[in-house]
């Protein structure tokens, strides 16, 4: 029964249009919204359907909306936007989509789809915490046609910046306190007026340069993926934004600039599986350290990632243990729709 209605589905013409009128405008004049067969199976998996449901619900929406125009040459009732929405979430019902926190609203979900708004998702976190495999299934997940890792950010911020200017923009974030300058590290070595510890430990002392590393590559990426969210933001075009460059005081920043950014920061709370993880990455599938640089660099990594945490519930941003990749994408899902509410409610007021 599915194929047939998925071989139905795509026997039709992806651009039929179907008008809804949303009432009148400025000036008295009613407005009608067109949607396209294809444009409304993009909503609705964006609402959370899976695809052959889309695919199902799209047709009989059409079908209700062809009876609705023959019967209107006699009744000259409109289809309008309440009729069409209520048509949705009937065909939804009986497919059992009855969970509010399931589902993204259709009239939220049409104005992104219909590009007349628009959303950011941010997934910052250190490597190996699976960041790249949950923005590819999320924006899939989501129809979104753009990932943009923050490694491709920085990699053009190269171009318009020299080594002996910002050393640390040029190594990994993990070594970036390596590339740190005498003046810099001495700096880091002073002990604060009233700090309790009047010691700076070598072990002190390696911390603050692995997260000054860290901070100063970050904030040299910043820029670059300012300019690039607010092309997408004029465009009205949403997509995942995903990497270590990512740190909280950097979304904050970004949320202030752009408040359609959802902040969210991945983590494995679990050391062992987190190291078993760069096994993976290695050539030879090992976690030696001679062999792997990730392992041979985990504890920086580590202590870049309890830095995250810890400031996450600083700025109150959401973080996501991911051990799961199914559990984690249903908990940034739900936690995506609460926060799309929440901003379609501060646009409409």
């Amino acid at each position: 029964m599915d194929m047939q209605h998925e071989w139905q589905a795509d026997s039709s013409d992806p651009m039929e249009k179907m008008y809804a009128a949303h009432g009148t405008g400025s000036g008295g004049t009613k407005t009608t919204e067109e949607y396209t067969r294809y444009r409304l199976q993009e909503t609705l998996t964006l609402m959370g359907c899976r695809r052959n449901d889309a695919i199902t619900v799209t047709g009989l929406v059409f079908a209700h909306y062809h009876a609705h125009v023959e019967a209107s040459a006699v009744t000259a009732l409109p289809w309008t936007f309440q009729t069409l929405q209520q048509c949705v979430y009937a065909e939804l019902a009986k497919l059992e989509y009855t969970k509010p926190t399931h589902l993204l609203d259709f009239d939220l979900a049409k104005e992104i789809t219909q590009r007349n708004t628009s959303f950011v998702v941010l997934l910052g976190g250190t490597s190996g915490t699976g960041k790249s495999t949950l923005a590819s299934l999320l924006a899939s997940r989501l129809r979104l046609t753009t990932v943009l890792p923050t490694d491709s950010v920085r990699h053009i911020s190269r171009a318009f910046m020299t080594k002996e200017q910002h050393p640390c923009a040029f190594t990994s974030t993990y070594q970036a306190g390596d590339a740190l300058t005498p003046a810099q590290v001495d700096e880091l070595a002073t002990i604060a007026t009233g700090d309790m510890n009047t010691i700076m430990s070598d072990k002190r002392l390696h911390k603050r340069k692995v997260l000054k590393g860290y901070t100063l590559q970050s904030d040299a990426v910043l820029e670059k993926l300012d300019l690039v969210l607010t092309m997408f933001e004029k465009r009205k075009q949403s997509l995942v934004v995903e990497g270590v460059h990512l740190n909280t005081e950097q979304m904050a920043e970004l949320v202030r600039r752009h408040p359609n950014c959802i902040p969210f920061v991945i983590y494995i709370s679990n050391e062992t599986k987190h190291r078993e993880r760069f096994a993976v990455r290695a050539k030879h599938m090992t976690v030696d350290p001679q062999e792997n640089k990730y392992i041979k660099y985990f504890d920086n990594i580590r202590i870049i990632q309890r830095h995250l945490c810890k400031n996450a519930d600083k700025f109150l941003i959401p973080k996501v243990d991911n051990t799961n990749v199914d559990r984690s994408l249903v908990t940034i899902q739900t936690t995506l729709i609460r926060a799309l509410r929440k901003q379609m409610r501060v646009i409409t007021h």
